[in-house]
């Protein structure tokens, strides 16, 4: 039988209910599903999902879209967040070029102040990067043995092959299934399997066939997963297999 993770969603705002979500994954097999906060809100609800449902993980971070509003908070807000056990990973974190309207000094610095806290505490990162590789690498470089994610991967070859020789997973999301993707699908091809994970990043980028017609949700991981078992030309047996252990290894101490 083939069990899925999710390594990266947002589910108290997807359409659907947080109850028929939860019920939609365990009918489909899920052993592992990792809700990400991005400001003090959504930490406290992912801390809540994870507190309810013991196979649901829960992180804590704040995203740089809204630095602004945490800037001065920011220390205090990860301390007292560190009490809970129930948080795998610091995240959701990172430096955006596209949307975000937070000057792009205060990002690094609330970045590396984040990323240093993580390292400090033990904790992988999960990272967001739109549009700022050599940004978001730039301050990943002083770390050395830093864990984490680059979560739902866009960039090129290139920039893969640095993340991974700094010890970092690579997650991609549904745009792998998107037919102006090749490019992306070939990062897929080269990302050895033990460094590869799959998410969603719902309610966003939904999968084919369900773009356009949905919000994203846990369960279309199975379309990223079927992809990506195309591309690795292995078995989705083996494919779930080994991104269960990836999970495991990067969130859950192996």
């Amino acid at each position: 039988m083939i069990h899925y993770v999710d390594s990266h969603a947002h589910i108290p705002i997807c359409k659907e209910s947080v109850g028929d979500i939860i019920e939609e994954a365990v009918e489909n097999h899920f052993d592992r599903i990792m809700n990400v906060g991005y400001d003090l809100a959504s930490s406290e609800a992912s801390l809540h999902l994870a507190k309810t449902f013991e196979w649901i993980d829960a992180s804590f971070g704040i995203h740089p879209h809204y630095l602004n509003m945490y800037e001065k908070e920011i220390d205090t807000f990860l301390q007292t967040q560190r009490v809970h056990k129930e948080y795998r990973a610091v995240g959701e974190i990172g430096m955006d070029t596209v949307k975000s309207q937070t000057d792009l000094s205060l990002q690094r610095l609330c970045f590396t102040q984040q990323v240093d806290f993580a390292i400090k505490h033990q904790y992988p990162i999960i990272v967001h990067n739109r549009e700022a590789d050599e940004e978001v690498y730039e301050v990943l470089k002083q770390f050395p043995g830093i864990r984490g994610v680059m979560h739902c991967y866009s960039s090129d070859r290139k920039m893969a092959e640095k993340y991974l020789n700094i010890g970092l997973f690579l997650s991609f999301s549904g745009n792998i299934t998107y037919k102006r993707s090749s490019e992306l699908r070939e990062v897929v091809k080269m990302v050895p399997i033990d460094r590869l994970l799959l998410e969603t990043d719902c309610p966003y980028l939904t999968p084919l066939p369900y773009r356009g017609k949905t919000l994203n949700r846990p369960v279309y991981v199975k379309e990223v997963y079927k992809e990506a078992a195309t591309l690795k030309n292995i078995s989705l047996e083996v494919l779930s297999e080994r991104l269960m252990k990836n999970y495991y290894t990067l969130f859950l101490g192996g």
